[in-house]
């Protein structure tokens, strides 16, 4: 065999070399020539891209990874898996599979050129898997590496993005901000400009939003897609400040100018919108239907039923047409930006449009709870505070309302009295004989026998008619004194029913109405009129007094200022018990017989314990604890009560093994017997228990607390209201 020289081995090994190295500079050539081409491909009207871009996507996938697994140790490996990081990226359904890329590229390969551009994907990526606090927190640490400086302003702008995405407009304006001082000139500053009008608008800083984007569409140096989607917002600003004819000429410009099919959906959408509002109704809603059957199941489709529903609700006032387009914008596109808010209102306007169908006099509780529920609503959901006032207006004027249908119904009653009056004269004009039948002929004119004749042929013909209608009218008097007494019952059902709102609900609705107006800063003149309210219909309730302490802007307390005195007599007779039994006695009398039922038995309570172990007078004692008992057995003084007092006799008890919760009724427990004391006390002389006389005439203690009905010292707000 014959030897290979030297010189010819060496051109052997080059030419191998050169045959690998251009196969290898192929497929990447290669890859990169497939991306660029999907990249050239506009996407879809749904916003993904196509088929063939999704092909192209693919095979480039498939260069990078024969790069990466037969090269992994080449120079080029960090290109080859950024591309296909990217190219995962893009096609739309490997969100996962390009986090790994880019995750590895940033472990394996540091000091790669292609980091910063990985990071900035990394962060996208990982907003799309759910992920935005870790994009968020990867971000703002790149920021503060001065490595990648060049870089910085590309990731604030990406920071700002999310930020508006997140409805977190200081932060989106905090980092526009920064781009705009730090690096004026550079083409992110200048697109920073579309962000920058982009959170004026989610504000619903229109104006201000309008004259941005019309800035940012004259600058020079901004790439044509920028400027594009800046003239879009120009045409949507100049739609929501009401200049129709400048939204017109500015969706003709758009129409000649865009190029990307999802794009020109949204300029052909806006011109649906602006011929809807300018009186063309019909015009503008077929064209908006059309464009969404030429694009169903997109974001496109999707915003056309939102912002017919949102025309039909705020401008047509059409309920039920505006819930069939709500529910049609997550049907038509689940992930849309709008799925959720319209599903919101589309519940909403749901419970609204049941309001009509309630009775107070079905559930008043259920009734008020429904309206309060709407007027939630009308401000939270639909933005519209006086629809908010006008549902709190309604429960407030209920009583007054009710008292309206009450006069109707009087009127019907007495309507039915007097009908019933003259029926009953017409039955007893019957019964005393009155003629039914008209006289014959004068007898002059007739023979006796022809008289006879006639007379009794009437006779025999009136009778049955006469019995037969005096039983008719009885049959309707009847029917009219059912018909009476069914609206005298809906007489006492309404009255009854607006005096528990009035007594019960009113005072809490005027409240709330007052406390509403407080927040969104109304007219001051409202709430003067509900302060007025208050203290006239209700000067000695909790929530006239809480009024009060709201608009001094002190702590708001809802205690009833009545129960709040009675509380603070009870506890100064408790301390004068042992100095002045008599007068403390006598105010604890008092406050038993409170209208209040928790300390009426508190002091019930109070006063069955002095007598039983204190100073014993059993008779008085179980007159007291009997009370107790009828009052409330299953409240703790109940309890405590049964656990000596059987309701008839003493008993023996102890609180060695059981004892009480005194912090409710530790004033209570001030002396603990024993069970021998109990039963000797038992035998103490009795005494007279309060008697029917005394409980009519108070005493001086007793007609020092307060009465109700009488107006307590609320003093005036500190600041004038009007």
């Amino acid at each position: 065999m014959k030897s290979v020289s030297m010189p010819r081995y060496l051109i052997i090994i080059s030419g191998l070399l050169l045959v690998s190295a251009c196969g290898f500079d192929n497929t990447l050539y290669n890859a990169r020539k497939y991306y660029k081409s999907a990249q050239g491909r506009a996407v879809q009207a749904n916003g993904r891209p196509t088929n063939q871009a999704v092909e192209e996507y693919t095979k480039t996938i498939k260069k990078c990874g024969y790069i990466l697994t037969e090269h992994k140790n080449s120079p080029e490996a960090d290109d080859a898996l950024i591309l296909m990081a990217k190219a995962l990226y893009y096609k739309g359904n490997s969100q996962f599979q390009a986090k790994t890329a880019l995750e590895s590229l940033i472990t394996n390969f540091p000091n790669s050129p292609y980091v910063p551009e990985a990071v900035l994907f990394l962060a996208r990526t990982n907003r799309q898997v759910n992920k935005p606090q870790e994009a968020q927190s990867a971000l703002e640490e790149f920021i503060l590496n001065n490595k990648w400086a060049d870089w910085h302003a590309k990731a604030m702008f990406l920071l700002s993005d999310f930020s508006i995405e997140d409805k977190d407009y200081s932060k989106a304006q905090y980092w526009l901000e920064r781009i705009l001082s730090s690096y004026p000139g550079t083409q992110e500053a200048r697109e920073a400009y579309y962000l920058l009008g982009k959170n004026q608008f989610e504000q619903k800083q229109f104006q201000q939003s309008l004259l941005t984007f019309e800035k940012l569409y004259k600058t020079r140096g901004v790439s044509k897609t920028i400027k594009l989607d800046a003239l879009y917002y120009i045409g949507v600003n100049q739609l929501l400040v009401k200049d129709y004819t400048a939204a017109l000429q500015t969706c003709r410009r758009l129409a000649k100018e865009e190029f990307r099919p999802d794009k020109m959906q949204q300029a052909d959408l806006l011109k649906g919108r602006i011929v809807l509002v300018t009186g063309k109704a019909d015009e503008g809603r077929k064209l908006l239907l059309d464009i969404a059957k030429a694009a169903p199941r997109t974001q496109t489709s999707s915003d056309i039923h939102w912002w017919l529903a949102e025309y039909d609700y705020y401008q047509m006032h059409d309920i039920k047409t505006a819930q069939e387009n709500y529910g049609k914008v997550k049907s038509e596109f689940a992930t849309s930006v709008n799925a959720l808010p319209a599903q919101t209102k589309s519940t909403a306007l749901t419970q609204i449009s049941q309001l009509e169908q309630l009775k107070p006099e079905s559930d008043l509780q259920t009734y008020i709870d429904k309206y309060l529920t709407a007027a939630d609503n009308y401000l939270t959901i639909f933005e519209q505070p006086d629809s908010t006032v006008s549902m709190y207006n309604h429960l407030i004027d209920l009583p007054t309302n009710l008292q309206g249908q009450i006069t109707l119904l009087q009127l019907k009653a007495d309507s039915l009295s007097q009908k019933m009056d003259s029926l009953r004269t017409a039955i007893d004009t019957v019964a005393v004989g009155e003629p039914s039948a008209k006289p014959g002929p004068p007898d002059s004119l007739l023979a006796k026998t022809e008289v006879d004749s006639l007379v009794a042929k009437q006779d025999s013909l009136a009778a049955p008619k006469a019995d037969e209608s005096a039983q008719q009218k009885e049959a309707a008097l009847a029917k009219l004194q059912a018909d009476k007494d069914a609206v005298l019952a809906d007489i006492k059902k309404k009255q009854d029913l607006s005096t528990t709102i009035h007594a019960d609900y009113r005072p809490y609705l005027l409240f709330v109405k007052a406390n509403f107006l407080t927040k969104v800063k109304a007219d001051s003149s409202q709430l003067a009129a509900v302060w007025e309210q208050l203290r006239s219909d209700y000067p000695n309730n909790k929530y006239t007094n809480a009024l009060g302490q709201l608009l001094r802007g002190e702590t708001v307390r809802l205690i009833d200022p009545e129960l709040e005195q009675l509380e603070n007599a009870y506890d100064r007779a408790l301390e004068a018990l042992g100095e002045a039994p008599d007068s403390a006695l006598a105010v604890l009398t008092a406050i038993s017989r409170s209208a209040y039922p928790e300390i009426s038995l508190k002091a019930t309570f109070r006063l069955g314990w002095y007598y039983s172990f204190e100073v014993p007078d059993t008779t008085q004692a179980k007159h007291y604890l009997d009370t107790v008992l009828e009052k409330n057995r299953s409240s703790d003084y109940g309890m405590l009560v049964s656990r000596f007092y059987n309701g008839k006799d003493y008993i023996k008890f102890s609180f060695k093994d059981s004892k009480p919760d005194t912090s409710k009724t530790a004033d209570t427990l001030h002396t603990v017997v024993s069970p021998d004391t109990t039963q000797a006390e038992a035998a103490s002389p009795p005494s007279e228990p309060p008697s029917q006389e005394d409980d009519l005439n108070p005493s001086p203690e007793e007609e020092a607390l307060p009465q109700p009905g009488i107006k307590p010292d609320v003093p005036e707000p500190d600041f004038p209201l009007h």
